[in-house]
Formats: C-alpha cells, structure tokens, sequence
C-alpha cells in the first residue's frame, strides 16, 4: 500500500490484499470511497467507484482470487474530491477507463454523477 496525498493505493499483489480487506471493514471508512482500477490488458475497462458497503468490494464469491490481483487494484480515499479529480486526471491523460459509479442496493456513492 502505498499513499499520495488523501488516496492510498493498494495495488501489490499479494500484499495489500490483507491491507485493503481491513481498509473496506474499518468503520471510520463506512462513508469512503473505493475506485476499482483495470491493469494488466485491462486499463481501458470502465472504473466503477463503489463504498465500502458494496458486495462487489467485501465478497469472497464475487473476488474469487483476491480484491487486489493481476488485472485489477483499488484506490480507498475518505475524500471524495480528490478521488474524483486523481480519476478524471488519469482518465484524461488515457490512462484508465471512463468512470461511473457503481449502483445497487448496499452501493450507491453518487461520486462521478454517471451509473452504468
């Protein structure tokens, strides 16, 4: 894990995966934001931004070889702006996917303005 400025980033594989379990499952984070980020062929996949909450983010079915793998990592930030701005930088420069944020019963960050 690494940090820059209010975003840390776990994305080493193997790693961080402990890391970011324990990241999603603090309660101080219940109001956080999680950007999932393609890598690995998968850079130009759409990035979903989800909370903490969401299923995508704590389930063990749904990440059958871990949250933070070969193809993809995670960004955790309690700031919302400065995740969003980290993203649209990133997607502006061609770099990741366009962003959306993720919507379902237990997600709903209402971050990037645009579901999908």
């Amino acid at each position: 894990m690494r940090t820059v400025g209010n975003l840390l980033f776990f994305d080493i594989v193997g790693n961080d995966e402990e890391l970011f379990r324990d990241w999603v499952a603090n309660p101080a984070n219940a109001r956080g934001y999680i950007a999932n980020i393609g890598r690995g062929g998968q850079e130009q996949e759409n990035v979903f931004v989800h909370q903490p909450s969401c299923g995508f983010m704590t389930s063990h079915a749904v990440a059958k070889a871990g949250f933070v793998g070969p193809m993809f990592y995670k960004i955790c930030s309690l700031d919302g702006q400065a995740l969003i701005q980290w993203i649209n930088r990133e997607h502006n420069a061609g770099r990741i996917g366009e962003p959306f944020d993720h919507h379902t019963s237990k997600c709903h960050p209402d971050l990037i303005g645009r579901v999908r």
